[in-house]
């Protein structure tokens, strides 16, 4: 997903990575959650994709994110979206952020 929407080339997306110690402005395609077997076939996932921006949580971070979490839907296709300050440990201030959660099958590679 980070490769798509780095490749994607659009001025209103941010550097996509996979790595949390990332500086802001960001988009962190973070660790999905397994959510269920889907038989014997795959298992479904979840994916949060964080959309984060440096503090302050101001006017102009939220038109950022804003314009950020638009540019995403564009590569990715529409996911729920909340604002939901994100910080890559619990020692640090939490940065503004938009979470978008994009469910996923990943198939068995044995199967």
């Amino acid at each position: 997903m980070a490769d798509k929407l780095n490749a994607a080339g659009d001025p209103a997306l941010f550097a996509a990575t996979v790595d949390p110690a990332a500086n802001p402005p960001m988009i962190l395609v973070d660790a999905a959650s397994y959510d269920t077997a889907a038989g014997p076939g795959g298992w479904s996932v979840t994916i949060p994709v964080r959309v984060v921006v440096p503090a302050p949580g101001d006017a102009a971070a939220l038109a950022l994110l804003e314009a950020a979490v638009e540019a995403v839907y564009a590569v990715l296709g529409f996911a729920p979206a909340e604002p939901r300050p994100w910080a890559p440990n619990p020692n640090v201030a939490a940065l503004p952020a938009y979470t978008l959660t994009y469910p996923r099958r990943i198939p068995n590679p044995t199967c």
